[in-house]
């Protein structure tokens, strides 16, 4: 292949540097792929326990808190999961036929569960954050789930 330079930057190198980068992410993401499975399955595992915790409380500044944890929790996982390539499982909602094959999810907890508590203050911020990345979590589980066959 010729060398191909456009306004003074060889693309030729270019594309050399690019496919040297992308191996060394590769080869990056497979060196903490096992460390990364673990990592996030204990920080969903406590995630979910803290929305246990946060669907019993008695009191809103101790759900509060469990939300807060919960979501702090799932960021984490979600963002290792993004860096190494690894998935997640949390309770989804199958779309297509309407069922929820683990269970009731967090966003059905927070939105129309059987949690007075949690349906007075449902607009309160730290509940808030919760759906917003346990919808974004549960939909990817529910899309890697998801056969169309």
């Amino acid at each position: 292949m010729n060398e191909i330079i456009i306004d003074g930057i060889n693309l030729s190198e270019l594309k050399k540097q690019y496919d040297a980068l992308a191996q060394q992410q590769a080869d990056m993401r497979k060196s903490i792929q096992k460390g990364s499975s673990k990592f996030i399955s204990e920080a969903v595992a406590e995630a979910l326990k803290q929305v246990a915790n946060m669907k019993e409380a008695e009191e809103l500044e101790v759900a509060v808190e469990a939300a807060t944890q919960a979501t702090e929790l799932l960021k984490n996982a979600k963002f290792v999961s993004d860096v190494s390539g690894v998935g997640y499982y949390l309770p989804y909602c199958n779309s297509q036929h309407g069922y929820t094959p683990a269970g009731e999810t967090i966003t059905q907890a927070l939105g129309d569960g059987d949690y007075e508590l949690l349906s007075d203050n449902y607009e309160h911020p730290a509940f808030l954050a919760l759906y917003s990345i346990a919808e974004d979590m549960e939909s990817d589980v529910a899309e890697w789930n998801t056969s169309y066959c």
